[in-house]
């Protein structure tokens, strides 16, 4: 019979209590806006890339063997399909378009110009806000639209994040924040009913407080707040 040489650290793990939480386990769509434009309906999910960039050390003695990894920065891509089809939706993600009246037109000079950036705004159904503050539409990117009988014309949309030198250095690219929890304020309500009416009393006035403070936070970098309640900044 084979043997482990397991130590008492080796088992101690199985003395740590795992704890599980289905409600952290989230589904769902979200909304989506750039430069303070809702971009509607989408189609076919909308995903966020965080790619990190390494350099990679290694020496002769160790072959091809990576010894270790060095940080060299992060990048942030959003990618979509954009469902609904009109003017002022698809100029706002083409950053060479120019809109005159009801159409676009494409193909003007722009040798040299700097592309627009935009604050990106990922708004899920369950809470979570993901702001990219300088967001790229479709930069190099090359967009395909479908026109067939039978099949819904989609666009497909790469937002690309920059670096915002306004803002503070580590916090310049994007940021991940809950803004909502429904459960906690379910669990708060249902407490306070079991309550006794003098602590209850107390408890909804508390409640009632809180409630006229809406959560927000500062994104911008002149230091200006937005409600999370509102959905457009």
């Amino acid at each position: 019979m084979a043997t482990f040489p397991f130590s008492k650290k080796d088992t101690e793990i199985d003395a740590v209590q795992t704890t599980y939480d289905i409600e952290n386990v989230n589904i769902g769509n979200c909304e989506i806006w750039y430069g303070g434009e809702h971009l509607g309906h989408t189609y076919g999910g909308c995903n966020l890339r965080i790619i990190s960039l390494i350099a990679e050390k290694k020496e002769d003695a160790t072959g091809d063997i990576v010894v270790e990894f060095i940080e060299l920065g992060c990048n942030v891509e959003v990618s979509c399909y954009l469902a609904e089809e009109t003017i002022s939706k698809i100029a706002g993600v083409f950053p060479t378009a120019t809109e005159v009246g009801s159409f676009l037109t494409f193909g003007k000079d722009y040798i040299g110009d700097e592309l627009d950036s935009k604050r990106l705004l990922l708004k899920s159904v369950d809470g979570y806000y993901i702001t990219v503050y300088k967001a790229v539409a479709n930069p190099g990117e090359q967009v395909e639209i479908t026109y067939g009988t039978g099949k819904q014309r989609i666009y497909s949309i790469v937002f690309k994040g920059v670096p915002d030198i306004d803002r503070p250095e580590g916090e310049d690219l994007f940021d991940i924040t809950v803004v909502s929890s429904s459960s906690s304020q379910s669990s708060s309500s249902s407490s306070s009913s079991s309550e006794s009416s003098s602590s209850s009393s107390e408890s909804s006035e508390s409640s009632r407080s809180s409630d006229a403070a809406p959560v927000s936070f500062t994104v911008w970098a002149d230091g200006t707040e937005w409600d999370t309640n509102a959905l457009w900044y």
